[in-house]
C-alpha cells in the first residue's frame, strides 16, 4: 500500500488496476473467515454481472504456472527481506528512525540480486537510502550530515500534514490549500526550499505562510500550526 499510494495520487491507472485484482482476490480467500467482509468487497469492487453472493461463486486456484515463472523472484525477495531486517536492526542499534534518510548501504547479496535493479529498488526503498552498494558484508552508513537530518524532516512534516487530511476527512489526492505558521527558522527554510515536493506529496494547490496561529491546529512534534482550505 505504501508503494501505490504515491502512484495513485499521480494517476497511476496500472496501480489502480493492480490493487482491484489484488482486492478481487482477496475477497474469495477471506470469504469463508470473514463472511461479511467476503461479501462487501465482492458487491462492492464487481459488476452487476456477478453472482448475488461471493458464498456462490468457486474458492479461488493458485496459478501454478505463474508461481513457477516467478520462482527465482520469490527466491531473491526473501533475500531482500533478510538483508532489509538487518538494515533495521543495525538502525535501531544507532536509535536511527526508518524516516531519517541515510546516505548509502553496503550489501552482501547473491550475484542474481545484484543484477536485479528492480528488487534492488525495492530494497533501497525499504532501507531508505540514496545509495546501495554491493560488498562483502552488509551495514549502513549512519553518519547525519544536515542535508539528511533536513530531508528527514521534511519527510516528517510530509507525514503529519496526511494524517492531518485524513482527520479532516480529505479524500487521496484531493487538492487544498494550506495555511501555516511557524516560529520555526529551520522548518520555515525546509518549507520555502522544497515548497513544489510538499505541495505534490501533500496534494496542495498553494501554501501560504500568514502572520498568526490564530484559527489554525498544531501538529503533533512539530513547531507548526497549520490549516487546510
Amino acid at each position: 500500500m505504501r508503494r501505490w499510494r504515491e502512484r495513485c495520487v499521480e494517476g497511476g491507472k496500472a496501480a489502480l488496476d493492480t490493487l482491484d485484482q489484488v482486492l478481487l482476490r482477496i475477497r474469495g480467500f477471506i470469504s469463508p473467515l470473514l463472511p461479511f467482509k467476503g461479501e462487501y468487497f465482492y458487491l462492492t469492487l464487481t459488476n452487476s454481472s456477478v453472482r448475488e453472493s461471493v458464498h456462490l461463486e468457486d474458492y479461488p486456484e493458485a496459478d501454478k504456472q505463474l508461481i513457477k515463472a516467478e520462482a527465482e523472484t520469490v527466491k531473491l525477495m526473501k533475500e531482500v527481506r533478510a538483508i532489509v531486517s538487518e538494515i533495521h536492526m543495525q538502525r535501531a542499534k544507532a536509535k536511527i528512525s526508518l524516516r531519517q534518510p541515510l546516505q548509502k548501504a553496503v550489501i552482501n547479496c547473491s550475484a542474481n540480486l545484484a543484477g536485479r535493479s528492480d528488487l534492488i529498488e525495492i530494497l533501497q526503498n525499504e532501507i531508505n537510502v540514496f545509495e546501495v552498494i554491493v560488498g562483502k558484508e552488509t551495514e549502513i552508513d549512519i553518519e547525519l550530515t544536515e542535508e539528511l537530518i533536513n530531508e528527514g524532516r521534511f519527510r516528517e512534516l510530509v507525514r503529519l500534514i496526511q494524517d492531518a487530511r485524513k482527520k479532516e476527512g480529505l479524500k487521496v489526492g484531493q487538492l487544498v490549500g494550506f495555511e501555516y505558521f511557524t516560529r520555526d527558522d529551520q522548518l520555515q527554510e525546509i518549507i520555502s526550499s522544497q515548497q513544489a515536493d510538499l505541495a505534490k506529496q501533500a496534494s496542495l494547490k498553494s501554501i501560504e505562510q500568514v502572520a498568526d496561529n490564530v484559527h489554525l491546529k498544531r501538529l503533533a512534534n512539530e513547531e507548526i500550526s497549520i490549516r487546510f482550505y
